[in-house]
């Protein structure tokens, strides 16, 4: 019933958006996960191919089959769960740690970096390297690969994407603000 195609496809084909372009439509994508954070879930698998763009380029946040509501940890210790998609996973989630609404934040800093940057914040070759990159490694500042990157969105990039949760931004609302 949505005609358009997803941010994923949308990319592959070559299109690329202006920053102003890509921060409106980040700010609308925030909203979304504001919305759900708010109601108590964490996507837990926000990346491009989720993000559908209607032909106006307006998104639609879809695929909340992996949505958590909060509940008591009941895994086992010293085992991991993956779910979601490495290249667009926050620390913690790739680590099998408890997750909370910054999760789903430092997911929307990683798309934003792909779209200022024009490549992947995390991307091994295998799944295995690409999470111990989102692990440990820093991705290669967003002004160092696309100078002209406006100085506000790196910051904001930078923010949503710290390893540690405490320094991200809170909500959605406050990364889209």
């Amino acid at each position: 019933r949505l005609h358009g195609q997803d941010l994923h496809e949308y990319l592959a084909s070559g299109n690329r958006m202006s920053p102003r372009q890509t921060a409106a439509m980040m700010m609308r994508v925030a909203d979304a996960i504001h919305y759900a954070n708010k109601r108590g879930l964490v996507h837990r698998d926000i990346k491009p191919s989720n993000i559908f763009l209607s032909r106006d380029l307006k998104p639609k946040l879809l695929d909340f089959g992996t949505a958590l509501a909060p509940a008591p940890e009941t895994k086992l210790r010293g085992t991991r769960q993956l779910v979601g998609t490495p290249n667009y996973m926050s620390p913690e989630q790739a680590d099998g740690a408890t997750l909370d609404a910054r999760s789903d934040i430092f997911s929307l800093g990683t798309i934003l970096y792909e779209l200022l940057a024009g490549r992947r914040a995390f991307d091994g070759r295998t799944i295995d390297e690409t999470l111990d990159q989102v692990i440990a490694a820093r991705p290669r500042a967003v002004d160092k690969v696309r100078p002209e990157t406006p100085a506000p969105l790196v910051a904001i990039v930078r923010k949503a994407m710290e390893r540690d949760p405490a320094q991200r931004y809170q909500r959605a609302s406050d990364f889209r603000n």
